[in-house]
């Protein structure tokens, strides 16, 4: 039975992953290209820029849910399909690296954060793909949470940026960590 905390975490999480379902509409135009709209059918998981990634961090009470979108060419820098064993294997290793929340982000130890679930997804279309990783917490003392490093770009070196999306009850705000930059600080953003 799943507990009611994260049925409505689950919930958030699909709020905010509403903005990415969005582009599966765009289906519809694949047969309109001879109309001038050359990219729609392109724009589906091809939207994303190398290089950058996005994670979406969303707090309520004491759950918390993160969810990583990253390009192919970040993750195993390649994005067709995976032919040779040694990309095979590249997309395995990645996968355990994705399905380990230390590699992707440290939480403040104060914060007593324990990892419920996680789920490590490979999506791909045409000549694109995309990685996702989703974990659910729950977390002792969530207002501990006043900064985050991310280990990702270590893990990860074709990676350069992530954009951040955090959710509290105080509101939403957009962040942007990269290689250079790697950690975030969330004290006073009341």
């Amino acid at each position: 039975m799943q507990s009611p905390t994260r049925t409505s975490l689950a919930a958030l999480i699909l709020i905010l992953g509403a903005t990415v379902a969005g582009a599966g509409e765009k289906h519809g135009h694949k047969h309109h290209d001879h109309h001038g709209h050359k990219t729609s059918d392109k724009r589906e998981l091809g939207a994303h820029e190398h290089g950058q990634g996005k994670i979406n961090i969303v707090v309520a009470g004491h759950s918390v849910g993160l969810e990583l979108e990253a390009p192919g060419a970040d993750i195993v820098g390649f994005e067709h399909e995976a032919k040779t064993s040694k990309q095979k294997a590249a997309i395995k290793t990645a996968e355990e690296k994705l399905a380990a929340i230390q590699d992707l982000v440290t939480i403040p130890a104060e914060a007593a954060c324990v990892v419920d679930t996680s789920k490590v997804e490979h999506e791909r279309e045409d000549e694109h793909s995309e990685f996702h990783a989703r974990f659910e917490l729950t977390c002792a003392a969530p207002d501990k949470i006043t900064s985050l490093a991310f280990p990702y770009f270590t893990a990860f070196p074709a990676a350069n940026e992530l954009e951040v999306t955090l959710a509290t009850d105080k509101g939403q705000s957009k962040h942007e960590v990269t290689r250079k930059t790697p950690t975030l600080s969330l004290g006073g953003s009341s």
